[in-house]
């Protein structure tokens, strides 16, 4: 019990001077925390890999380089997004092996973009 209330202090402490500048700058204390560790000139990154699974909100993708083949990674989609992988997913979407390149910001987990051709569904 007094773990839980040493971390839950320590957790307070770190939060709580970014919540005033945060308020004063018109922004949530919990998106102030993910823009300030973010470069200004920060450029979305290409993830290539092999589908695992897909549905309606999510793709989970494997890393296809070889030195990091363990890495899956989870997307959601951006709201320009949306509405491609739901086409897509009515045609069948992406099965199990498909190869695509997943357009994302550094450090985040909203695809941009995704790239590659579906495989009919089996």
């Amino acid at each position: 019990m007094i773990r839980n209330s040493l971390i839950a202090l320590v957790f307070l402490a770190v939060l709580a001077p970014a919540a005033p500048a945060a308020k004063a700058a018109g922004v949530p204390a919990a998106q102030s925390a993910a823009v300030a560790t973010l470069p200004a000139d920060a450029k979305p990154i290409k993830f290539r890999g092999q589908v695992v699974n897909q549905t309606a909100s999510f793709i989970t993708v494997r890393n296809s380089d070889p030195d990091h083949l363990n890495q899956i990674r989870t997307f959601s989609f951006s709201p320009q997004l949306q509405p491609k992988m739901q086409r897509i997913l009515d045609a069948g979407g992406y099965q199990n092996g498909d190869k695509v390149v997943v357009k994302v910001m550094p450090e985040s987990h909203v695809a941009l973009a995704i790239w590659g051709r579906p495989s009919k569904p089996a």
